[in-house]
């Protein structure tokens, strides 16, 4: 492992072209467990394997394409794994999920969800009162 201190934003797509494993080691508590990781969309992005800890339902949410450690010991053990696992399929596999996880996407489930919601009000203020 190496640490390189702080870099500009442009240096950061070739450090993670040389990287083998991107790391999200969140403490899980009170104040992470409502953090959304964004980098986990730029790891994936770039076709890296990603190990976290599970420290919220947002990063639980990519358990296809992230392995979540329990312990320390499993958190190593599975960035390891990850290592000596990565190949072309899981690579395009994660690939797929972060070109899918975009703001219009986002955009687009949150208005179906708000016209869902819309439909189940309308719906429910029709319904006859007994």
């Amino acid at each position: 492992m190496l640490f390189v201190g702080a870099k500009r934003l442009s240096e950061l797509p070739a450090y993670l072209y040389h990287s083998h494993c991107a790391i999200i080691p969140f403490k899980c508590d009170e104040l992470t467990m409502s953090i959304y990781p964004l980098k986990v969309n730029e790891y994936l992005a770039a076709g890296l394997p990603v190990v976290s800890t599970s420290f919220s339902e947002d990063i639980r949410a990519f358990g296809d394409v992230v392995e979540i450690g329990a312990s320390e010991a499993e958190f190593c053990d599975k960035i390891t794994a990850m290592i000596g696992n990565d190949h072309e399929d899981v690579r395009s596999a994660r690939i797929k999920v972060a070109s899918g996880n975009n703001w219009e996407n986002r955009a687009q489930r949150f208005w179906e969800i708000v016209e869902r919601s819309l439909a189940t009000a309308h719906l429910n203020s029709m319904a006859p009162i007994s």
